[in-house]
């Protein structure tokens, strides 16, 4: 009898895990009416850790059939992002016919005059398919995007991806305009010149990393996903009362789903101040070593 009990509980347990997570399982789609991606899907605009080392591979970029224009990104968006490795944040740009493009913005050096952070972005499409096109930057769990100035804006995730018309409302209300930027030439040669690797989000990229900094970063659990948070809060569910156990099991698994992620896209959570410190102290040194090679440049003008 008490067998049977216990098996029917934890039955009951496995059903709740199931509503509970398949529920939650739309909200990692792609963008329903947009771009299609070179494995036959829609375009899925969430950045996993290890994703962010390099440059997704797509079939404009193998084809050479890119748009790539710099941009500044704001220390708004650095800070809350950035994290050691890191060199590609998300976007999209969408053209004045609602022409919708992938987009990634490449960390690459700094203004020399102003000393912001410069990134080149890669556009899925021709230059001639960017007649007033806008580009918007996104997070990296495509729940926020990054204005002009550097304002942080919340917006509907869930609409961004299952509505083309109010994602390209808000690419044309509150991107950046592309025709307006300085164009780079020959930059997608160089990414291609790149290691390439497969991601755990099942895409290629190119990378100038090692194979053993990506497996690093590729272990970690950002906690996008509801099995990934019932990984991160690690609460064992374990009682000889059936009854015990399935409640247990329900508050645990209502915990992930709702917990914060713990990624680095804007919405984590910083597990330590370590993790802050070195984040910090990441940025300051990039930023210096920056400044550095800046001045190796004008030292070496002003001696000829």
């Amino acid at each position: 009898m008490k067998a049977t009990k216990r098996s029917s509980a934890f039955m009951l347990m496995l059903a709740i895990v199931a509503l509970l997570f398949g529920g939650c399982a739309g909200m990692e789609v792609g963008l329903k009416d947009g771009p299609i991606m070179d494995n036959g899907k829609q375009l899925d605009l969430t950045v996993r850790p290890d994703e962010s080392l390099g440059v997704r591979v797509t079939p404009a970029l193998k084809a050479g059939e890119v748009t790539v224009f710099e941009l500044p990104i704001t220390d708004s968006q650095i800070g809350g992002e950035m994290y050691p490795g890191r060199i590609m944040f998300p976007g999209i740009v969408v053209n004045a016919a609602k022409e919708e493009f992938f987009a990634q913005s490449i960390l690459v050096e700094m203004y020399p005059d102003t000393g912001q952070f410069m990134s080149f972005v890669i556009v899925d499409s021709k230059m001639l398919d960017m007649k007033g096109a806008k580009f918007l930057p996104l997070s990296s769990h495509t729940d926020y995007f990054w204005d002009q100035v550097g304002n942080t804006i919340a917006f509907d995730r869930k609409k961004f991806h299952e509505d083309k018309s109010y994602r390209d409302e808000l690419v044309l209300e509150q991107g950046v305009d592309v025709e307006s930027r300085k164009l780079i030439t020959g930059f997608d040669k160089i990414v291609k010149a790149w290691n390439m690797y497969s991601t755990t989000g099942g895409y290629d990229m190119y990378s100038p990393l090692g194979e053993e900094d990506i497996k690093r970063i590729a272990k970690i659990n950002p906690g996008y996903t509801p099995i990934e948070k019932l990984v991160l809060r690690n609460r064992t569910v374990i009682s000889i009362n059936p009854i015990e156990m399935l409640a247990k099991a329900s508050i645990t698994v209502f915990e992930a789903v709702n917990g914060k992620n713990q990624g680095w896209d804007y919405t984590s959570e910083i597990p330590s101040r370590p993790q802050m410190a070195m984040i910090v102290e990441f940025l300051g040194s990039f930023r210096m070593e920056l400044i550095k090679n800046l001045n190796n440049e004008i030292a070496k003008l002003k001696a000829r």
